[in-house]
């Protein structure tokens, strides 16, 4: 492996430790991330993955990332595989339908986050034993797939926070894939809708979060079309988070 690490700062003026990763016999994995400045807490990230036209520094990623930074906790964000730093044609959703075309697109990005994650850990010097993860619309397209794909092969996720998808629309031919997925989904989550998402049906949002199977699981609903995501839900997907972490270290230490 051959990683570069440069410092820079994300959209809200803070440090962030950026790489670039190239593996033999995989792609180049990009990507970011937030260190706490004081004391860390050792073991935990919390991993983010961005919309179809966004990146690894798209909002709400950097606002969140600073506030779990601010207690203590990592946080790593990597490009799509058409997007950021390993950009292709447009960086978006022409570039990746062609990538989702390939019969392998998924346990490439599995692929993806395991390298990224054993790069951080690296990077931090302490292995990390709980992952959260943060993923909206593409976040959630592959984040399912991801989370399932963790519950199968015996690593936990501490807690999600997913939505603004469903099985419909563009992503109508990875529908059984979708649902498939979700029924392997087992950690606690919040999940978001937007009553008047104009990319995915309220009913298709709907129908996915049925799907899931966490048993702890809850759904919060705003006006507004697909981007219009009010501040408070960010807000309260840190609180959820954070929530679920501390409870975690409790079990740990009881």
């Amino acid at each position: 492996m051959n990683a570069k690490w440069t410092r820079t700062n994300d959209p809200l003026g803070n440090t962030v430790h950026q790489f670039v990763a190239e593996y033999v016999d995989h792609r180049k994995v990009t990507g970011c991330l937030w260190i706490p400045k004081q004391e860390t807490r050792l073991g935990v990230v919390v991993a983010f993955m961005h919309g179809a036209s966004g990146d690894r520094l798209q909002a709400p990623i950097p606002y969140l990332s600073n506030l779990f930074a601010n207690q203590g906790v990592a946080s790593l964000a990597i490009d799509g595989p058409v997007h950021g730093l390993r950009k292709k044609l447009d960086g978006g959703r022409i570039a990746l339908y062609a990538e989702m075309s390939k019969p392998k697109a998924f346990n490439h990005l599995f692929k993806d986050w395991e390298l990224a994650l054993e790069l951080v850990e690296t990077k931090l010097k302490f292995s990390i034993d709980t992952v959260s993860y943060f993923g909206l619309s593409m976040g959630s397209f592959f984040g399912i797939p991801y989370l399932a794909n963790r519950h199968l092969t015996g690593k936990s996720t501490a807690v999600a926070v997913l939505g603004l998808m469903g099985p419909t629309g563009v992503v109508s031919p990875f529908r059984k894939r979708l649902l498939r997925d979700a029924s392997n989904v087992h950690c606690p989550l919040n999940f978001l809708v937007q009553q008047e998402d104009e990319m995915f049906s309220r009913a298709g949002c709907l129908e996915l979060f049925d799907a899931l199977a966490s048993s702890s699981k809850q759904i919060r609903e705003n006006p507004g079309k697909h981007a219009a995501v009010p501040q408070s839900e960010f807000d309260y997907s840190f609180k959820f988070i954070s929530d679920q972490l501390l409870e975690d270290a409790c079990h740990q230490k009881s």
